[in-house]
């Protein structure tokens, strides 16, 4: 299991919102470009970026910041919010990003994951986000009415990079993953699974490396890192100590 840290962009800045409320912000860095480089600089194989603004207005705000991320690391990076179509994600493919996902542009039209995941096989990911099993949408701004699991499960014939799933409820609060879920997540999906929302401390990635869920291939980890609970490092470690 891979430990993922997260830069979650808005207006330019490292943030965290406290269970996807753009209301509950918290500002940790004015410099996501140097953030990128001290989680590579502590082990990162892979940084998760959102640009919280595409995700929510549907338009692609921080391309600055993500240039200046991809310029500054050599690690992979994938990046998703306001993935809406082909040219979005093409435009950060020849940006030298890695993964792309696609989340509400998913739900909103499947043959675009279709198109994407076959022409850059292996490089797309699908975000799965939930609202009480509910399909989280825009920003998580609003909830549709499909069902998380199904919706997920629909793209199995494609060739995904993974799921990101997010458990909205759990996300930036500190309070635990939630275990159950990524575990019926993991057992509907053919791809890898990539958990994500809720870690606080070192136990909850002991508790969900050994939880024995299927295709868990990594684990996006943000406010836990960002208020110090924990180093990128002593992360890394206790999920290779866990195995």
């Amino acid at each position: 299991m891979r430990i993922i840290p997260a830069i979650d962009l808005r207006g330019g800045r490292c943030v965290r919102l406290f269970k996807g409320d753009y209301a509950m912000e918290k500002v940790y860095d004015d410099d996501p470009a140097s953030r990128a480089k001290a989680w590579e600089e502590g082990g990162a194989e892979l940084i998760h970026v959102v640009d919280l603004d595409g995700a929510r207005d549907g338009i692609r705000r921080n391309m600055e910041s993500i240039q200046a991320i991809r310029m500054a690391v050599s690690c992979m990076i994938e990046v998703g919010g306001g993935v809406r179509s082909l040219e979005d994600a093409r435009a950060l493919f020849e940006q030298g990003i890695d993964r792309v996902v696609i989340g509400t542009g998913a739900q909103r039209n499947k043959l675009l994951v279709e198109s994407l995941a076959n022409l850059y096989r292996g490089r797309v990911i699908l975000g799965a986000d939930a609202k009480n099993d509910k399909l989280a949408v825009e920003g998580w701004q609003s909830v549709s009415a499909d069902n998380v699991y199904s919706f997920a499960a629909s793209f199995n014939n494609l060739p995904l990079a993974g799921v990101i799933y997010t458990d909205v409820d759990t996300d930036g609060t500190l309070k635990g993953p939630n275990i159950p879920a990524q575990r019926k997540m993991g057992d509907v999906i053919s791809c890898p699974l990539i958990a994500s929302g809720g870690i606080s401390n070192l136990e909850d990635l002991h508790r969900l490396a050994e939880a024995g869920i299927r295709n868990l291939d990594g684990v996006i980890v943000g406010t836990a890192l960002y208020e110090g609970r924990f180093t990128l490092t002593e992360a890394i470690q206790a999920v290779q100590d866990a195995r």
